[in-house]
C-alpha cells in the first residue's frame, strides 16, 4: 500500500496560488529608471574591475570606479582624478569601458538580432588592446603562437 509522504491540503493551495500571484507582479512590475540604472553601472564597473583583474591588473574597486564614472579618456586624465597605478592598468580599464560602450552601441543599432561577425569580433578586439599591443596587432588574428604560463611557477600551458 502506497502511502504518501505529503498531503496537499487547501491551506498549501492557496499559499501556492498567493507566492504565484507574487511572482507575477515581480516579473511583470517595471524597474524604476534610477535602480536600473544604478545596476547597470554598477556590473559595468564590477565587469571592468574583475575581467581586468584576471588579466593582473592591480587597480582597486575603488580606483576603477574612478575612471569609470569620470569617463577618463587617457592615464594622465586618471592622475589627475587621483588615480595612483601603472599606466597600462588604468588604459585596460579605459579600454574595457570603451568596449562596453561599443557593444551597447551595436545592441541598439540592430536589437538583439544581430550575430557576431569577424569585424565585430575584430573591432571589439581592437577596442580592448588600443594603445596595449604594437600597432596592427590590435583589432587583426594573431599570426604567431600564444603560450600560457601559470603566474605562479611559470610553467607553460597547453599553446592556444
Amino acid at each position: 500500500m502506497y502511502i504518501p509522504k505529503y498531503i496537499i491540503t487547501t491551506e498549501i493551495l492557496k499559499n501556492i496560488g498567493w507566492i504565484e500571484a507574487a511572482r507575477e507582479v515581480i516579473d511583470n512590475a517595471p524597474l524604476v529608471p534610477a535602480w536600473e540604472a544604478k545596476f547597470r553601472d554598477e556590473a559595468r564597473l564590477k565587469a571592468a574591475h574583475y575581467g581586468t583583474a584576471l588579466e593582473g591588473n592591480d587597480l582597486t574597486l575603488g580606483q576603477a570606479k574612478l575612471i569609470m564614472d569620470r569617463a577618463v579618456e587617457s592615464p594622465a586624465q586618471a592622475a589627475e582624478a587621483g588615480v595612483v597605478a601603472r599606466e597600462r592598468d588604468v588604459q585596460e580599464v579605459i579600454n574595457y569601458r570603451k568596449v562596453l560602450e561599443f557593444i551597447e552601441g551595436v545592441k541598439g543599432d540592430n536589437g538583439d538580432k544581430g550575430g557576431y561577425s569577424k569585424e565585430l569580433l575584430l573591432d571589439i578586439h581592437r577596442l580592448a588592446v588600443e594603445k596595449l599591443v604594437a600597432e596592427g596587432q590590435a583589432g587583426a588574428f594573431r599570426q604567431v603562437q600564444v603560450v600560457l604560463r601559470n603566474m605562479d611557477s611559470s610553467a607553460s600551458a597547453k599553446p592556444q
